[in-house]
């Protein structure tokens, strides 16, 4: 093998993500570096990442809306992932912020999008992140909800619907990845945990709504399967085959942390805490894996309680 041939093959099992800073970005950086890919991330701030010391990992600096040396990153590597989005549970969703949540996935998805489709060798796969709240948080119902049913109507629905159409103007195969509640030792699941163990754990009323959740180590299992996997392209639910009722979720919270479950917080606290985001605990929508599973992936947590108790005890 030449020297030329070694370094194409090389950049054939690069990875180029967007967005990596994240929870879900850092955890799939150790999980594809760990598998042998090379991972080039796109980041505005390359030293403040802190993910160059990472084996097979490197940074480039990226601004969705400008071009520059990025591009030529993903001219011949094997997968692009697009994780990039400003958090929806940080800030209260005035009209202000909303606008920023939107940009900041639109702009960014679409940069990418341009790049693929000017690159002379095309990757082989655009994953892009979307959420399970495409399904919209509009109402409280036992409705299930697979990759086949429509968005909601709300403004979760209509981001995400919006970010889709998106993603799917690309020209290579792409993947929407519609994720849940992402259980992991950082973000929601340690407020909570933190709660309870302050003896502050309790129920979201009206405690019927479901949480569709998945534990990290699947979410990036589902995208490494993804990456393998030619005859997955479209929507695909990043959720657990078992979504839980709020009620069902606090109980086996508290009981694995040795703490009451006795709490009651009513939704409308919830609103005057959050505004329009605790929608997002006060609503939840119920909703099931159906294509990844029928393609053969086999989740590592499909339990609530096996999921937590690898968390909490890790």
């Amino acid at each position: 093998m030449t020297k030329n041939s070694r370094t194409s093959a090389a950049h054939e099992n690069t990875v180029v993500i967007a967005g990596a800073t994240g929870t879900i970005g850092r955890a799939l950086i150790h999980t594809l570096s760990a598998s042998g890919y090379s991972i080039i991330v796109l980041t505005r701030h390359t030293h403040a990442a802190g993910l160059n010391a990472i084996s097979n990992v490197h940074c480039i600096s990226w601004d969705a809306k400008n071009s520059g040396q990025w591009e030529t990153s993903i001219n011949g590597a094997q997968a692009v992932i697009n994780l990039a989005g400003a958090s929806l549970v940080s800030h209260r969703l005035t009209a202000a912020y909303k606008a920023r949540c939107i940009s900041s996935r639109i702009d960014s998805t679409r940069a990418i999008v341009a790049a693929i489709h000017r690159a002379t060798k095309k990757p082989e796969v655009f994953i892009n992140a979307s959420a399970a709240g495409y399904y919209g948080y509009d109402r409280i119902s036992d409705e299930t909800h697979t990759e086949s049913s429509p968005p909601g109507n709300d403004f979760f629905g209509t981001l995400c619907t919006a970010w889709e159409h998106e993603a799917a103007a690309c020209s290579v195969r792409t993947v929407m990845m519609r994720t849940g509640f992402v259980l992991d030792e950082n973000g929601g699941l340690r407020l909570l945990a933190f709660a309870a163990r302050l003896f502050g754990g309790g129920i979201i009323l009206p405690g019927n709504q479901w949480q569709s959740w998945i534990h990290i180590d699947d979410v990036t299992g589902i995208i490494k399967h993804v990456l393998g996997d030619r005859n997955i392209s479209g929507p695909v639910n990043a959720v657990s085959p078992s979504p839980v009722t709020e009620r069902e979720f606090q109980h086996t919270l508290c009981r694995l942390l040795r703490r009451p479950s006795w709490i009651i917080k009513p939704a409308w606290l919830m609103r005057l805490l959050m505004g329009e985001a605790s929608r997002l605990m006060t609503h939840g929508t119920r909703v099931l894996p159906e294509r990844i599973t029928s393609h053969g992936y086999r989740f590592l947590y499909p339990l609530l309680e096996n999921a937590l108790r690898d968390i909490l005890h890790s």
